[in-house]
């Protein structure tokens, strides 16, 4: 075991089993001669110890321990047989299982064997197309048309389809040919909740598929196959219960056998079952449940499910189960994801599919209540001269339940009471009665109820096998074994013995099945293997069954003393047969001190050693049925209670014949066998029929103990693996030749232990043709093997020769032999070699021993290690030349940058005196022109300023002489406009009084020729909306300051005369003329108005423009001072300015004023006139607004 070997190391915190770990160092411990010790050290590579160092104690020239096993590549996790895996031990199959269980692959081959790990969850692996994909692939292998060499995934349907070929293919034996066995056998083992029962309804669903003669996946309702697949709901129903491992455990062993005619069709099956768990009638630890069928009764509301057994609700007087004693001590009522009144409907529909009468399945319901009526009996102390007893309790519930379960099981009250209450003892020909104390009377009726349960569970088996028999001749069969698996628990009694005692004898065939399997292996490769020991288990079965010294044998004989037998009295003899005395212990039996003290002992399984309590085995193993039981079942009145109590005894009489009767005292009547004896009978009988079959292996892993998805627990499943003998098997295997090359793989690994000349000699690769590759495999080995002898045979020499040299030197190389594995100095063998028949060359593989395997990796390691340090050893000179390559260029580079710098700075330091002397220069040139640039601004400034007052001067007078031109130019044109507004004024008044006139002439007409009122009336609405446009246009006329909505307003006065004017023509065209004559009144009025309004905002208008003149004048004063202080400065005649008087003209104010009185004559002309002479109609204050503006 050299440095930097990948190795397995066990986990030294007992919580993951095993740990990778990579070897870094070895120290020997032990003196010369091989059989010292060496310390091994370890670094740890998982997650939750990474980096961590161990050390372990190894053997000197050894690759392994008990606590350290070499490792397989990372490659060799896809592998789908483990037997490929080159090391084949505990943690290779453990890290193997886990890598395919996290990616979904929960079956694994191990050679024949197939593991099943439950992965507690749905997974797509049992669908009709992957079922079909299996049967043709099958198919085509049998028929020689598929490729041989390509192998088939690991599935349940991998192995019933061997199964099934290998009965079809033994049928077709030709003449001549070594006998086959015909008939199969699929055995199915594990622990509770591995997954036995699931995956016996796969095997069987693809077996009956397989098996129909129409080649269906789904059978016909009342069909064969139909039929035995309908048989697991009642066996799940009736024999199935939810453990603290299991929530569907079957609590009974039993074995199916298919049976299929000449043509590979199936034509009927039949069932045996073994070993019903009674004991959980009575009492179930906190987290279990009874047997399923008593929730799936108690939990059905629906009427019409119960009277589908031919019975109603009121008749069973069932309530909810947390009132019964018998179904309540765990605390669990329902299953998570299952609905048991669907279950129910599903046992009642499979009890129709075979052929269960309506009177049956009543009676079946009828009695499963009355079991759990009697689970609320009770009792009460009496006492009489015969004696202390016990009788039915007063109360009300114990006389309710008594006389509903007498009512539903058949019986009289007083039989069974009876039954309960009283004992019948016979001793030497005498019988007496004896009463039973409360606690006696309690058992007795636990034992009641375990023996009708147990003789309808029978019952109700024998009407399965007659439903599903077969009714033609069959030819082969195939059988399928869903038996208990090895159990351990705190706590082992008879039960735990009874199922350990089955896994013993099915693991001594199991592992003869595998040995046999190695036989065959090596005579198809061609090795000698009759030096290989066989593994057995022989002797742990003698110390169980056989006779007188076995345990059962004692324990009958034990049974046999009736009274005065006892459990003490039994382990005391098994202490006396087999360990006297507790320092020197049986190979397979032990007790210690402690174990004396509590009456317990202890046996070597092959999975482990197994402690078993005493107390109960004596009353489990007798199971007797006192005469007044008896009495119930034949007194009852349900056929079903008789006929399965006829069965019972039929069955027991043919047990007891089979095997031959209990062993009993002369002078005695013949006694009831044991259950240890039926139980042994019962095995033997079993294992009959699986050693006249060729055996199929499944062996079921629970992964973990909560029944979660995705959790793999490491030490859960290497007990299993212990348990299920997976790992015995494999010890079976590699007894021979643990190891297993093919040529290829063989002779690339060990091509390099060559030296450079025989290397050259040999090629690199193997050759196509198993002939030849054997033939270079055994080259290499010869030639190895030499290399090896003759380095052994000079570093002997040398150590003889350094004799003369002193202790030292041998010392010396003593640790050098140690380090190379030697193991020896002078006179012993060397550990180096191997035996050459401990390599073997088959046709298409290399097998070797431990030994030969052993020292072959370690020379493989330490060339590899040579190789290692000479390629590091020019890897580093190859870094260190670099490295010199480097620093030189880095001192050349440093040394050019110094001359570089170095230049730099002498022609920096010229640059600076020039620079200097040209800053210095600037300088006085910046210093001059500054002085320079200041004189001239002040000569510019000066000029400048008397530049700008002489200009300033001439603007000014130039702005007076323009200002007095203005002034003088607004006064001469004030006279004028006086004078025309005088005029104008004059001019309007006299229009107006024209107008007046023309007016009062109109007006005359108009109400003279005003005769049509309707004529009238119209146009005075004319012309009042005229009038509110008029007054509307008028406002936004009045509301408008600029010039240009003053104009619009013109013209819309314009348009109006016109109108005006139409409608006067129209006028004197109508008859009624007063009426218009009195519109055009109110609208000459409104008219008025109106003008007067836009009279006050002509004033308005004046009045703003006698302001802005007044402002002129102001100007014109402050202008006219100015000048006179100009010329007064300049010595000058002053400017006159001055007004003429007469020049003033007629202002507007007075137009105005006049314009007012000539409205208000109008008016008093136009109220007082009635002039009926007729004149054109013109809107004179149109008119006269028109001439204002």
């Amino acid at each position: 075991m050299e440095p930097g070997v990948r190795v397995w190391v066990r986990d030294p915190d007992g919580l993951q089993a095993w740990l990778p770990a990579t070897v870094q160092s070895k120290l020997a411990l032990g003196s010369a001669g091989g059989g010292g010790l060496q310390d091994v050290e370890v670094e740890l590579e998982d997650d939750d110890h990474y980096g961590q160092h161990i050390s372990f104690p190894c053997m000197l020239g050894h690759s392994e321990a008990d606590d350290i096993k070499l490792r397989n590549r990372d490659e060799d996790d896809e592998i789908e047989d483990l037997i490929d895996l080159p090391f084949l031990h505990e943690p290779a199959i453990l890290h193997a299982l886990h890598k395919r269980f996290e990616k979904g692959q929960i079956y694994t081959f191990t050679g024949p064997i197939l593991i099943a790990v439950n992965p507690f969850q749905r997974l797509p692996l049992y669908t009709d197309q992957i079922l079909q994909s299996y049967y043709s692939a099958g198919l085509m292998r049998s028929q020689g048309m598929a490729d041989l060499t390509e192998k088939v995934h690991p599935h349940v349907y991998a192995i019933s389809d061997n199964a099934y070929r290998a009965m079809m293919q033994a049928g077709r034996r030709e003449k001549g040919a070594p006998p086959v066995k015909q008939n199969q056998a699929i055995l199915i083992s594990g622990e509770s909740g591995a997954g036995k029962t699931e995956s016996t309804k796969i095997v069987m669903r693809y077996l009956t598929a397989v098996g129909h003669a129409q080649g269906r996946t789904v059978s016909e309702r009342g069909s064969v196959t139909d039929r035995v697949l309908q048989s697991n709901p009642i066996l799940e129903a009736f024999g199935n219960a939810q453990t603290n491992r299991n929530i569907n455990s079957s609590r009974f062993g039993k074995y199916i056998e298919l049976l299929f005619n000449g043509r590979g069709n199936l034509c009927g099956a039949r069932i045996e079952t073994y070993l019903l768990e009674k004991v959980r009638l009575a009492s179930q630890l906190p987290g279990e449940r009874n047997f399923h069928i008593f929730y799936q009764l108690t939990a059905s509301r629906n009427e019409a499910v119960v009277e589908q057994f031919g019975v109603n609700r009121e008749e069973l007087a069932l309530g909810q189960p947390q009132s019964y004693r018998y179904i309540n001590q765990g605390g669990i009522y329902t299953l998570r994801g299952v609905d048991d009144a669907e279950e129910l409907n599903a046992t009642q529909h499979a009890m129709d599919v075979l052929r269960f009468s309506q009177e049956s399945q009543a009676d079946i319901v009828r009695l499963t209540a009355g079991l759990v009526h009697l689970g609320q009996i009770s009792f009460k102390a009496t006492t009489s001269h015969d004696g202390d007893g016990s009788a039915l309790a007063d109360s009300a519930e114990a006389q309710t339940a008594m006389a509903t379960a007498c009512r539903l099981l058949g019986v009289q009250q007083d039989v069974l009471e009876h039954a309960l209450t009283k004992r019948t003892i016979e001793t030497r020909g005498d019988k007496y009665t004896a009463l039973l104390t409360v606690e006696q009377a309690t058992d007795a009726c636990a034992a009641v109820v375990k023996a009708i349960y147990l003789n309808m569970f029978e019952w109700i088996v024998s009407k399965v096998n007659e439903s599903i028999k077969s009714e033609e001749d069959w030819r082969s069969s195939i059988g399928v074994l869903d038996i208990f698996g090895f159990e351990c628990f705190e706590k082992n009694n008879f039960e735990q013995l009874c199922i350990n005692y089955t896994n013993e004898t099915l693991q001594q065939h199991f592992n003869r099945y595998v040995f046999k399997l190695e036989q065959a292996e090596y005579e198809r490769e061609g090795i000698e293997w009759a030096f290989i020991e066989f593994p057995d288990n022989q002797d742990c079965l003698d110390l169980i069954e056989t006779r007188p010294d076995g345990l059962f044998a004692q324990l009958d004989d034990e049974c046999i003393m009736g009274q005065r037998g006892n459990d003490r009295n039994f382990v005391n003899r098994l202490y006396k047969k087999y360990c006297p005395d507790p320092r020197h212990t049986h190979a397979r039996f032990a007790a210690n001190v402690a174990q004396r003290r509590d009456f317990q002992f202890s046996i070597r399984h092959y999975a482990g050693i197994v402690v078993y309590e005493s107390e109960g085995f004596l009353v489990k193993n007798k199971d007797e049925l006192p005469p007044e039981a008896t009495a119930v079942f034949v007194s009852s009145s349900r056929d079903l209670m008789r006929d399965s109590h006829e069965l019972y005894q039929k069955n027991q009489s043919a047990r007891a014949n089979s095997g031959g009767s209990t062993p009993r005292k002369p002078g005695r009547a013949k006694r009831a066998p044991t259950v240890s004896f039926q139980f042994k009978n019962q095995l033997h009988s079993l294992m009959g029929k699986v050693n006249g079959c060729a055996p199929h292996y499944i062996r079921c892993i629970k992964p973990n103990d909560l029944n979660s998805a995705d959790i793999f627990a490491k030490l859960r499943t290497v007990d299993q693996l212990r348990y299920g003998g997976v790992l015995e098997a494999v010890r079976v295997a590699r007894s021979g030749f643990p190891v297993r090359l093919p040529h290829g793989d063989f002779y690339m690994q060990y091509r390099p232990l060559l030296n450079a000349e025989a290397a050259q000699s040999m090629p690199i690769t193997t050759s196509s043709s198993p002939e030849k590759a054997q033939d270079q495999c055994k080259q290499l080995v010869n030639a190895v093997y030499e290399e090896m002898e003759e380095e052994v045979m000079a570093f002997e020499l040398r150590c003889r020769q350094s004799e003369v040299a002193g202790n030292d030197h041998a010392h010396r190389l003593h640790r050098l032999a140690n380090a190379k594995g030697i193991g020896s100095l002078l006179g012993n063998t060397p550990t180096f070699l191997f035996d050459r028949n401990e390599v073997q060359l088959g046709k298409n593989k290399v097998f070797m021993r431990k030994g030969a395997y052993e020292v072959l990796e370690a020379s493989r390691t330490r060339r590899l290690g040579a190789w290692a340090r000479r390629i590091q050893s020019l890897w580093r000179s190859h870094v260190q030349y670099c490295r010199f390559q480097g620093m030189r260029r880095v001192a050349i580079d440093m040394q050019r940058f110094y001359r570089g710098a170095k230049a730099r700075a002498i022609v920096n330091a010229i640059r600076n005196k020039r620079s200097a002397i040209r800053i210095q220069s600037f300088f006085r040139m910046v210093i001059h022109r500054v002085a320079y640039l200041r004189l001239l601004y002040a000569v510019e400034q000066a000029q400048a300023r008397f530049r700008g007052r002489k200009a300033r001067l001439a603007y000014l007078k130039l702005r007076y002489e323009t200002s007095a031109v203005k002034i003088q130019r607004t006064w001469r044109a004030r006279e004028l406009i006086r004078h025309e507004a005088k005029v104008r004024g004059a001019v309007v008044a006299i229009q107006c009084r024209v107008r007046r006139m023309r007016a009062k002439r109109l007006l005359s007409e108009l109400r003279v020729e005003a005769r049509s009122v309707g004529k009238l009336q119209q146009n005075n609405e004319e012309l009042k909306k005229e009038i509110e446009e008029l007054k509307t246009k008028a406002v936004k006329a009045s509301a408008v300051a600029n010039e240009k909505a003053y104009k619009e307003a013109s013209g819309e006065v314009k348009e109006l005369r016109e109108k005006l004017a139409k409608i006067a023509r129209e006028l004197l065209i109508e008859q009624q003329k007063v009426v218009a004559a009195e519109r055009e009144k109110v609208e000459l009025k409104d008219v008025i108005v109106i003008v007067r309004q836009e009279l006050s905002e002509t004033n308005q208008l004046l009045m703003e423009e006698k302001s802005r003149n007044s402002q002129l004048q102001e100007d014109y004063e402050l202008a006219r001072e100015a000048a006179e202080r100009t010329a007064a400065a300049a010595g000058k005649q002053p400017i006159s300015l001055a007004r003429s008087s007469n020049s003033r003209s007629a202002s507007p104010v007075d137009v105005l004023e006049n314009g007012d009185d000539a409205l208000s004559e109008l008016e008093q002309f136009s109220d007082g006139e009635e002039s009926h002479h007729s004149a054109k109609r013109t809107p004179l204050a149109t008119r006269r607004h028109s001439s204002l503006r």
